[in-house]
C-alpha cells in the first residue's frame, strides 16, 4: 500500500520502497495533491500554490514536468497513480494513506474522548497521533498561501494535543510525566498561557506548593517582559489561590471536542464554553472547502487573545455559506465561553 508522508521532511513510500521525489516545488506538487484526498486540484491553484508573488511564463509547462515527473517516477515502482485531467490533476490516494488528515483524525477523536470522560481511550489515541508527528508539514520548504495555512493550522493543532496530554496524565495520577514534558514545553513556547497553567497545577499535584507558585511566576514575567501584558484569569486565579493557601483543582474541567484545535489561551470563567447545545445542527455530510476552512481556523487561532478576528462568508444562494459557517463553529466552539446568565436555571 502507498503511504504518503508530509509531517516533517516529505516522504513516499510503496510498501518498503521509499519513492523518489524530486525537487523541491515538485514535492509541493505532491502534498498539494495528497492533501485533497483524491480530489482534482486544478493547474492554476498549483500554479498559485507554486509561485505566489510572480509566478514565471513557464510556470504551466513547469507544474506539468513536475506532475508527470511523479507520476513517472511512481509509475516504475508501482506506486499512487497521478491521473491528469481536464484542467488539473488527482493522486490515487485516500485519507488513511497520508499522514496529515490520520493525525487530524486522531487528535479530535482523543479530544472526543477525552470531553466524554474516556481518559484511557484518549490517551491511546494520543499516543497514536504523536508517532505520526515527525515535524510541521512540509518542514524546510518554503510554502504557499494553502500549505501555509495548513501548517499553522497543523502546528497549532499539534501543540494543544500536547497540552490535552498533560491533562490525561493529570487525571490520570502521572504528575511527574506531566511535569517532565509541560517544563520542555513551556520553554519551547514560552506564549501559551494554558500549558503554563498547567504546569502550575501538574506542579501543586505532584506536592510541590513552592515550585507551582515558581511556575506561575515565570509565567508571569515573560508575557509582561517579552509582550508587556498581563496574564490571563486563569494565570492570575492560579496564582492567588497559591499566596492565600487555597487548594487548587490539579485537572481543569473537560473542554469541547474541538478543543484540541483551539489556541493555548484560557478564556476567562465568565461562561460557560460553547458547545452544541448552542448551535444549529451540525450538518451531517459537510464536504469539500478543507483548505479554507483549516486558513480561518489558522488565522483565529493565531490571535492574540484580545481581539475577535471577524471573517465574512459571501457568495450565491445554494452555495453552502451556511454549512460552512456552522462547520466552523463546531469546531471552534471550545474557544468562545458562552454567558452563564444566558443559561437555563
Amino acid at each position: 500500500m502507498a503511504e504518503v508522508r508530509l509531517l516533517g521532511a516529505p516522504e513516499a513510500w510503496w510498501g518498503s520502497t521509499r519513492l523518489p521525489l524530486g525537487t523541491p516545488k515538485q514535492q509541493l506538487v505532491l502534498a498539494m495533491l495528497a492533501l485533497h484526498g483524491g480530489r482534482v486540484v486544478t493547474t492554476d491553484a498549483l500554479v498559485d500554490e507554486l509561485w505566489p508573488a510572480q509566478p514565471p511564463r513557464s510556470a504551466v509547462a513547469n507544474v506539468r514536468t513536475y506532475a508527470g515527473n511523479l507520476r513517472r517516477a511512481f509509475e516504475r515502482q508501482a506506486g499512487p497513480t497521478i491521473t491528469r485531467l481536464p484542467g488539473g490533476y488527482r493522486i490515487d490516494l485516500t485519507d488513511e494513506q497520508v499522514d496529515v488528515p490520520r493525525f487530524e483524525h486522531l487528535v479530535d477523536a482523543a479530544a472526543t474522548a477525552w470531553s466524554r470522560g474516556a481518559v484511557e481511550s484518549a490517551a491511546a489515541l494520543l499516543a497514536q497521533a504523536e508517532r505520526l508527528w515527525r515535524g510541521p508539514l512540509m518542514a524546510g520548504l518554503p510554502a504557499g498561501p494553502v500549505l501555509a495555512a495548513r501548517r499553522a493550522a497543523l502546528d497549532e493543532q499539534h501543540l494543544s494535543a500536547i497540552e490535552l496530554r498533560a491533562r490525561l496524565e493529570l487525571q490520570l495520577g502521572r504528575t511527574r510525566s506531566a511535569i517532565a514534558f509541560l517544563t520542555d514545553h513551556v520553554v519551547a513556547h514560552p506564549y501559551r498561557e494554558q500549558a503554563h497553567a498547567l504546569l502550575t497545577r501538574a506542579r501543586y499535584a505532584d506536592g510541590d506548593p513552592a515550585g507551582a507558585l515558581a511556575a506561575v511566576r515565570r509565567a508571569e514575567a515573560v508575557l509582561a517582559d517579552q509582550l508587556g501584558i498581563e496574564p490571563g484569569i486563569e494565570l492570575r486565579t492560579l496564582h492567588q489561590a497559591l499566596l492565600d493557601g487555597e487548594p487548587i483543582v490539579t485537572v481543569p474541567p473537560a473542554a469541547d471536542a474541538g478543543a484540541a484545535s483551539a489556541a493555548g489561551r484560557t478564556e476567562p470563567p465568565a461562561g460557560t464554553p460553547a458547545s452544541s447545545n448552542h448551535l444549529p445542527r451540525m450538518v451531517g455530510d459537510f464536504v469539500g472547502r478543507r483548505e479554507l476552512a483549516e486558513r480561518l481556523i489558522a488565522e483565529i487561532a493565531a490571535a492574540d487573545g484580545r481581539t475577535s478576528p471577524v471573517r465574512v462568508i459571501d457568495g450565491m444562494a445554494g452555495s453552502g455559506k451556511t454549512a460552512f459557517a456552522v462547520h466552523l463553529a463546531y469546531r471552534l466552539a471550545g474557544r468562545y465561553p458562552y454567558p452563564t446568565d444566558r443559561l437555563a436555571p
